[in-house]
């Protein structure tokens, strides 16, 4: 399960992996819970794409997120408050919400890396 939070000192994700037993009912790997808590000053770029990872499923709307520093999140619109998040940082950025069904090839950037870099 993936969550994502848009709040006023950042964005939130969460990942919870449920833990995964054998077919004898033996622990094969427990289940964790991952909290990244990102700040305004961390985020450089936001972006809304479409990635078609699995062939025999549709394609899907994913919200790209980059960090000043190299990383970056992916978060596709299956994830727990997906609608919200992006409709709450078209809202922030100031930009009409895009209709993830039908984004061109590269995307729509809500919040473009900053002039000159």
């Amino acid at each position: 399960m993936q969550r994502i939070e848009v709040g006023g000192d950042g964005v939130t994700l969460t990942h919870v992996t449920e833990p995964r037993y054998s077919v004898f009912g033996n622990l094969v790997s427990p289940g964790h819970t991952s909290v990244s808590e990102l700040s305004w000053d961390e985020v450089c770029r936001i972006g809304l794409t479409t990635v078609h990872w699995d062939p025999a499923k549709p394609p899907q709307a994913c919200l790209v997120i980059d960090l000043t520093y190299g990383e970056f999140f992916e978060i596709t619109d299956d994830a727990e408050g997906f609608g919200a998040a992006v409709r709450e940082l078209c809202r922030r950025y100031g930009m009409a919400v895009p209709d993830h069904r039908h984004l061109p090839a590269d995307g729509v950037d809500i919040l473009p890396f900053p002039i000159g870099d």
